[in-house]
């Protein structure tokens, strides 16, 4: 099986001597707007009921923190206004787990390491081996059926909201320098794309947007804090929200969920977001819809 491996970075460090603790409606049904459920984050809010506001939609998108196909996440480059933000940044949470892969079996003129893939595709299994959940897909590539799979941690809130029979528009992107790297998934369903199901994101060397749209979910920074003694590397702080009012706001180094309904929530795991070591802007961040327990 293939393992995890995240992607070179220097992790948070504690400051001086102080610790801290710690778009669009999903579908035309109203299921990404829904705002109860559980939540475990440093910071939760729920909204009440749907309510209408402006408009989230999928755009193309051809930076490194985003998908560039249609129907990925649209982002607005720029650094975040970070008056008042405290000093040293909270400690990680050990059950941030942001890493994922994505396999290719045999598509031309691709391989798992370098690749830019579009396509349609039919879920064939989803399993769990271990504390890993791997999701296996037979793709039309060019008239061509292709396999690929996907994998990442079980998140703690339960088993993924996908199955077998569903048809997916997957895009995947790899593709890594000297001086950047760009690692992105991007799962949705075939016939609705603002149905979210799997965002991630392992990028460094360049901007962090300020905010932008990513599926049902709008992600913006709010703060930043200070990661390192020289005050050189700073951590941001994220707010992700819904329509509805769900809101979720995490330190990166940290996890929790936003709530969709009673029974689903999506899983967001922020390994890192900010400015970390030789390697500049830097987000390791994972996405993905499950069934609440």
């Amino acid at each position: 099986m293939a393992s995890f491996v995240f992607a070179p970075g220097c992790g948070p460090q504690k400051a001086d001597s102080t610790d801290s603790a710690g778009g669009a409606t999903d579908d035309t049904t109203g299921d990404e707007g829904a705002s109860a459920g559980e939540t475990t984050s440093s910071s939760v809010t729920t909204g009440a009921t749907d309510t209408t506001g402006p408009g989230t939609t999928d755009g193309g998108d051809s930076t490194p923190t985003g998908m560039s196909t249609e129907g990925d996440p649209e982002e607005t480059a720029g650094t975040s206004d970070t008056t008042g933000a405290p000093a040293g940044c909270p400690a990680d949470d050990p059950a941030t787990s942001a890493a994922f892969k994505v396999s290719l079996d045999a598509w031309p003129d691709r391989s798992d390491e370098e690749h830019l893939v579009d396509s349609l595709c039919d879920i064939d299994a989803v399993d769990v081996a271990g504390a890993v959940v791997i999701t296996t897909l037979t793709c039309d590539v060019d008239g061509v059926a292709r396999g690929a799979k996907f994998e990442f941690a079980v998140a703690p809130e339960g088993a993924v909201d996908w199955q077998v029979g569903q048809a997916v528009a997957f895009h995947s992107r790899a593709k890594n320098s000297e001086f950047s790297g760009d690692t992105a998934l991007h799962v949705t369903l075939a016939d609705d794309p603002s149905r979210l199901l799997v965002d991630g994101r392992d990028v460094w060397g360049v901007g962090l947007p300020v905010s932008e749209d990513i599926g049902p979910i709008h992600r913006e920074i709010v703060m930043e804090c200070t990661a390192d003694d020289l005050g050189e590397e700073k951590n941001n702080e994220l707010r992700y929200s819904l329509m509805s009012g769900a809101e979720l706001t995490v330190w990166a180094g940290s996890r929790g969920s936003l709530a969709i309904d009673a029974s689903r929530v999506f899983a967001i795991d922020l390994a890192q977001s900010g400015s970390i070591c030789c390697h500049g802007d830097e987000e390791r961040s994972l996405i993905r819809r499950v069934l609440s327990e």
